[in-house]
């Protein structure tokens, strides 16, 4: 399979290709928490149990931490998504929330990505740390958007838009008490103009431990309904499905037994997870599991998801088979946190090359 897969990656065509992706969207702060410092050197925290040890040994007392601000960047499951699909020369539209931050935002995407503005941005301050990071978010901008606002901007393009893309990405459904509502409003006009093309719907929930599973149900129930129109494929980290799994899926914790459950229940055509430098996914027809060498000393990991989504949704959608899938968005992901910026194809089939030995397939799907 991966012998001629930079071949494929290099020949796809995106004409008559293009996404749509939707509602979210940050200015994201990254900070590396400092652990001691001199006049001459900074030593930071490294990995978040040992940051978190620090906080604990604080309680009942008090505790000050510097924070060294890294970059100020667009953040945000759509915004990252959308950008990293027209790095890969995928015509997208980003129907995302940039009011007062404009250029910041216009500036970071790709000459690909147009961007249709519905708010302004919540703000996210992030800790990076090696093993993972510390995201804490001031969403209340996000109580604006619903779908009144977001046909108040964009509603007129929204059926031809609809009719005319491949890629459907709804992202960040965790942060937005709207979201279930302005999904159903999508639903609604899709039966109204009666799509004929089954389109991708790509979900991303984004960490959905403060949702209820009362939330989680509906919100599944209402993919049920998407999949008349759509293939919809669920993409989840590893915490993500674990929480899926303790609240909807009869406390189930293995990975595949959570997707083989939601498959079942037919709330979902496809999942796929993705730990770190790993992907698995299962449909009807196959499971399989890849793992890619880890970076060990990634530039950044805060939107290494969303880059994956991006490369697995691209593949997808130009008729790679979903192990091939798993394996570019892996790549480009893995590319993502190691350089800093969302690769092209260029660099990702270079990227492909370089690695492939190190390229681990599991067709039998073991965790």
């Amino acid at each position: 399979m991966l012998e001629n897969l930079s071949e494929k990656i290099i020949k796809a065509s995106n004409k008559d290709r293009q996404a749509l992706i939707g509602f979210d969207g940050f200015v994201d702060k990254i900070y590396h928490p400092v652990k001691s410092k001199n006049k001459s050197k900074k030593e930071y925290y490294q990995e978040i149990q040992e940051f978190g040890n620090r906080l604990i040994r604080a309680a009942g007392l008090s505790c000050d931490i510097d924070i060294d601000l890294m970059t100020i960047k667009p953040g945000g499951n759509a915004p990252i998504m959308a950008n990293a699909l027209g790095c890969l020369d995928l015509k997208t539209t980003a129907i995302i929330p940039v009011t007062e931050y404009e250029r910041l935002f216009q500036d970071y995407m790709s000459e690909n990505t147009s961007i249709i503005s519905i708010g302004e941005p919540a703000l996210s301050f992030v800790l990076e740390f090696q093993d993972g990071k510390v995201m804490l978010g001031d969403t209340h901008s996000f109580k604006k958007i619903n779908w009144k606002s977001i046909q108040d901007r964009a509603g007129a393009l929204i059926p031809d838009k609809l009719n005319e893309y491949q890629l459907l990405g709804l992202t960040n459904w965790s942060h937005f008490n709207q979201m279930s509502a302005i999904w159903q409003n999508i639903l609604l006009e899709v039966e109204k103009y009666c799509f004929k093309q089954k389109s991708l719907l790509f979900v991303d929930l984004a960490d959905c431990q403060g949702r209820t599973t009362a939330d989680i149900l509906d919100m599944l129930l209402l993919l049920k309904k998407f999949r008349k129109y759509y293939q919809v494929i669920l993409g989840l980290n590893v915490n993500e499905a674990i929480d899926i799994g303790k609240k909807v899926c009869q406390g189930k914790n293995e990975l595949f037994n959570i997707g083989n459950y939601l498959l079942e229940q037919g709330y979902i055509d496809e999942i796929v997870i993705h730990p770190v430098a790993k992907a698995l996914f299962l449909n009807e027809h196959q499971k399989a599991m890849i793992s890619i060498p880890k970076i060990e000393k990634p530039v950044i990991t805060t939107g290494g998801g969303d880059n994956f989504n991006a490369g697995y949704c691209w593949a997808k959608i130009h008729d790679f088979n979903s192990l091939e899938a798993a394996v570019i968005g892996t790549l480009t992901a893995s590319l993502y946190v190691k350089t800093g910026y969302s690769p092209n194809r260029k660099e990702l089939v270079a990227y492909l090359e370089k690695i492939k030995p190190g390229i681990l397939i599991n067709n039998k799907g073991g965790e």
